[in-house]
């Protein structure tokens, strides 16, 4: 008993084991049918332990189908993609240009697009359906400015007053007039006495 307890049987394991000694006990010897029954049991563990390894299988490369660009590295035939991003940054243009672009095969911002067909169509739906969803998250936003009572224009105008602005502006007109009228008469007096005219210009006598 001394192996079996060296190997740690579980109780469903003792139990295996105890039946197969009975039943190889029936055409063996005592010991013969223990050794038979452990070696039963250990061929059952290897069993076990091999299942629960990984398997790996060596593929053939050229089995492996070529990989289908609809817009070249970037989106794959077949495959779900998603744009995303803040609120404002232009998800949604940027998905009506791709789909654009895929539909009438023009380069996006340089990837290459393949030729329409199939495939291109199917994008362009999907996107359209993702556009759809965009705008609809997009009103049910609250927004960011919210008006809180409408403006409401006066019956009757509250100031400034006309006639008070024409008498101001009328005043001011006069007074620069006048200041305008001294200050070119000042320069005519000026040009018409030479020893004005000398000292201005740094003449010495």
């Amino acid at each position: 008993m001394t192996k079996l307890d060296d190997l740690k049987l579980t109780e469903a394991e003792r139990e295996t084991f105890t039946e197969r000694c009975g039943k190889y006990a029936e055409t063996m010897e005592p010991e013969d049918a223990e050794l038979q029954a452990l070696a039963d049991l250990l061929k059952d563990r290897e069993r076990e332990s091999a299942a629960r390894r990984p398997h790996f299988e060596r593929i053939n490369t050229s089995d492996i189908p070529p990989l289908l660009w609809v817009v070249k590295k970037w989106i794959e035939k077949g495959s779900l993609n998603l744009i995303f991003g803040d609120s404002g940054t232009g998800k949604s243009f940027i998905a009506i240009f791709l789909a654009a672009c895929v539909s009438i095969g023009v380069d996006f911002f340089g990837y290459k697009i393949r030729r329409p067909g199939a495939a291109q169509r199917q994008v362009y739906t999907q996107l359209k359906v993702q556009y759809e969803l965009l705008k609809v998250t997009m009103a049910s936003e609250k927004p960011v400015f919210q008006i809180l009572e409408m403006a409401e224009v006066p019956d009757k105008k509250s100031g400034p007053s006309r006639g008070m602005l024409c008498i101001i502006v009328t005043f001011a007109a006069g007074f620069f007039a006048v200041f305008l009228a001294f200050v070119l008469n000042a320069i005519s007096n000026i040009r018409k006495d030479p020893e004005a005219m000398a000292k201005l210009k740094g003449e010495k006598r």
